[in-house]
């Protein structure tokens, strides 16, 4: 029984370890729930016109997508349109945080999408806005490059410069510990 205890222990151990999302994979959450309070807002189904600068334009697809899954692009020839436009999307690494006094370096990383979008019938204009929708969290300074996907400009961003006193105060701390305890070492031996 104690062994079957101390397995569950261990199996759950490693399986609650979480996977940080990928920077397009931010981006992605924050297009769905663009489109999620858009559809919200319309009453009929619609044909999309996506509209963004080239960079962008790899988004179109993931934006057919979403507007689809929530039911709102018609197949039909209709004259109901949304025009939506991507205007910026993109990473901002912020301040570096450092987690203890000999942990690892932490970065806030704020992913974000701007743009504007225009519903209309033939008739008249029935819904405009703009949407400014930003999400920060926290994540390994190492695990940066793991994180940005590097033939989509928009998933990388300028990382701030790594502090410098605390990596050299900790080396320092480090050897003279080590020499304080051969010194200590050999002098009460030699009492």
């Amino acid at each position: 029984m104690k062994k079957l205890i101390i397995y569950i222990f261990i199996f759950f151990n490693y399986t609650l370890i979480a996977q940080t999302d990928s920077n397009l994979d931010r981006i992605n959450l924050l297009l769905k729930d663009v489109c999620t309070k858009i559809s919200a807002k319309l009453t009929n189904p619609i044909v999309l016109n996506f509209y963004s600068p080239a960079n962008l334009f790899f988004l179109k697809n993931r934006t057919e997508v979403y507007f689809t899954e929530l039911g709102k692009i018609s197949t039909k020839n209709i004259n109901d349109t949304l025009n939506f436009n991507l205007e910026e999307v993109g990473i901002i690494y912020s301040k570096i945080i450092k987690s203890g006094f000999f942990g690892d370096y932490f970065v806030e990383r704020c992913a974000y999408i701007k743009g504007t979008y225009l519903a209309k019938d033939e008739e008249k204009t029935i819904l405009t806005g703009e949407f400014n929708i930003s999400k920060i969290d926290s994540i390994n300074y190492d695990d940066i490059s793991k994180l940005e996907n590097f033939s989509l400009p928009f998933t990388r961003g300028d990382l701030p410069p790594e502090p410098i006193a605390p990596s050299i105060i900790e080396p320092l701390i480090a050897i003279s510990s080590a020499v304080l305890t051969v010194v200590l070492f050999f002098t009460v031996r030699s009492k």
